[in-house]
């Protein structure tokens, strides 16, 4: 290792030097990830740019001159049932549990109280297959937002494989090919990230003439360099494809008037609704926040400091005994 002897390699033995290498090995699996998504980006194409078509019908989430006829491209608007894979490219099965709920609401299919915590099926009939499948699964009686939100969740999950292989059939879906290639150039990345952990042993064996103790610290560090570098080649960055990234970004500028339309409660057509949500999500909706339940798990309540609280609120600190002397709550006891 001759060829190493020099800064930073043929530093004297240091448990610090691991610090170094943080750096280094950090800045190669950076420089990885980087070079993996521009070669990524430029591989998987450019975008389907649509040609406008004489107008065949009104009707639609958004009010253009004429029906733009090309599925998920660059100038066309989608129609309503292309709202569910975009959904899906935003945000998964979330994204589509979010437009059943919202949409349903919208349409009128569901009804809720006005603190939102009690949802009921009305008369009013659906025709998407997805919303029939929603609204059956809800059955007649009241539903509270949690059941509603489940029902919703089901629904998307059984229909996940579907929308899956349809962003494959479209052309927004990553190669296999390119991903075996962009894990390939990754796992380069992370071999020279751990080498030159084993580079800086053997210089420093070197130099210290194999005195040094054992370098411990930067072993570990080593360790956690490969598990990154090993999380990078088989999560989900190298397999998504940016082609649904660009697209949102487009469709997310071509609709903004719409969602701020539906935000402002000025636009509440189920269609446009449905749009709406699908490109930015539930919280869209001017009554969001009124039936969240509906949408997302309620975040957990704490129980500790209101059972401190209630500690001595009660009957036991009310009076004279818990909390007016030196007892459970008020002097140096529990509640101070």
């Amino acid at each position: 290792m001759s060829s190493f002897n020099f800064w930073p390699f043929d530093v004297g033995p240091s448990q610090a030097w691991v610090f170094i290498y943080l750096l280094l090995a950090g800045g190669v699996l950076l420089v990885t990830w980087w070079a993996c998504r521009v070669i990524g980006d430029a591989l998987d194409g450019p975008l389907v740019r649509a040609d406008e078509v004489p107008p065949t019908s009104s009707d639609g989430p958004y009010r253009t001159p004429g029906e733009l006829r090309a599925r998920y491209a660059v100038g066309a608007i989608p129609r309503d049932e292309e709202v569910w894979l975009i959904g899906y490219m935003r945000n998964g099965i979330v994204g589509v549990a979010e437009i059943l709920v919202s949409t349903a609401i919208a349409h009128g299919f569901l009804v809720h109280d006005k603190g939102g915590t009690s949802f009921q099926r009305t008369d009013a009939k659906a025709t998407d297959p997805l919303m029939l499948d929603f609204l059956q699964r809800l059955g007649a009686d009241p539903q509270t937002g949690s059941a509603v939100r489940q029902a919703a969740t089901t629904v998307a999950t059984v229909n996940s494989l579907r929308f899956a292989d349809e962003l494959g059939r479209i052309g927004m879906a990553r190669s296999p090919g390119l991903v075996t290639g962009l894990r390939a150039l990754t796992f380069v990345g992370g071999v020279v990230a751990v080498a030159i952990g084993v580079i800086r042993i053997k210089v420093r064996a070197e130099v210290s003439g194999g005195h040094a103790p054992p370098p411990i610290v930067l072993l570990l560090a080593m360790a956690g360099i490969g598990w990154v570098a090993f999380r990078m080649m088989v999560g989900q960055g190298l397999r998504a494809s940016s082609r649904p990234r660009r697209y949102l970004a487009w469709l997310s500028d071509a609709t903004s008037s719409l969602r701020n339309d539906v935000s402002s409660g000025r636009r509440a057509d189920g269609h446009e609704v449905a749009l709406a949500v699908a490109v930015a999500g539930a919280v869209t909706l001017p009554s969001y926040f009124i039936v969240a339940d509906a949408f997302r798990v309620p975040a957990p309540v704490g129980t500790s400091s209101s059972s401190g609280g209630s500690s001595c609120s009660s009957s036991s600190c009310g009076g004279g005994g818990g909390c007016g002397g030196g007892g459970g709550c008020g002097g140096g006891g529990g509640c101070s």
